[in-house]
């Protein structure tokens, strides 16, 4: 005869099973609330300012300490804004680097490399190139008329794009035409950073570009004197 099964009491087969099944809720909510945390770490820790985009952002976040191409990386990143007219975002990362004095590794300021990748269009430009850049920084003035940035770039834009006509040779291979456009173009930096001298908010780069103009206006060694000592008055250390 087959022997009868021990039947068992019902607690002493499913309470470990209840027990086991009841864990496993528990678990993953601990699971899920340790993602959201790390991931609220991970935002708190790397924040997007100035509304940009995780390409953007990266871009402009290299570590120029290690990576020879970041500071390179960040002008073009700032060049490629221009080009998509992201005025506005432009406006906060320029606002932010010159209040804050932001320095790269090594002490060139951000500030400098802002107007570095806003200063002419990228690689070797055609005259199409140039009016295409000009037009651009003339929409962001026009747009956001009190931005000392997009004014002092747009100077510094003609500066070299009267350099672009001079050319790099000695003075006695230039043409008159090439001297006539750098003239030109030089008295119109001055014109525009005249007027932004005026805006409420003031930036060092400001003298630089007058610099050069005074550079090309043959201006004599006391008047270009007087400027670099109002320059270092206002910021010293740039």
């Amino acid at each position: 005869m087959r022997p009868n099964p021990v039947t068992l009491p019902v607690s002493s087969v499913s309470l470990p099973r209840l027990r086991c099944f009841h864990s496993f809720p528990m678990f993953f909510l601990f699971l899920i609330a340790a993602c959201v945390l790390a991931t609220a770490d991970v935002s708190k820790a790397k924040p997007s300012p100035c509304s940009l985009s995780d390409t953007e952002f990266a871009g402009l976040n290299g570590d120029a300490s290690t990576d020879v191409h970041a500071r390179s990386e960040y002008q073009e990143t700032i060049s490629v804004l221009l080009k998509a007219g992201k005025f506005e975002q432009l406006d906060c990362l320029a606002d932010a680097a010159r209040s804050h004095k932001e320095l790269f590794p090594g002490g060139m300021w951000k500030i400098h490399a802002i107007y570095s990748g806003l200063e002419k269009p990228p690689l070797h430009p055609t005259e199409e190139d140039w009016n295409t850049h000009l037009e651009l920084i003339q929409r962001w003035v026009s747009t956001r008329p009190e931005s000392i940035t997009a004014r002092v770039a747009l100077a510094e834009s003609y500066v070299n794009y009267g350099e672009d006509a001079r050319g790099p040779g000695f003075a006695d291979t230039v043409s008159n035409s090439g001297w006539k456009l750098l003239s030109e173009r030089t008295a119109k930096a001055k014109q525009i950073l005249e007027e932004a001298s005026t805006l409420p908010t003031k930036c060092p780069e400001w003298y630089v570009a007058m610099q050069k103009v005074a550079l090309y206006e043959s201006l004599g060694p006391s008047a270009r004197q007087v400027l670099l000592e109002q320059a270092i008055k206002f910021e010293p250390a740039y």
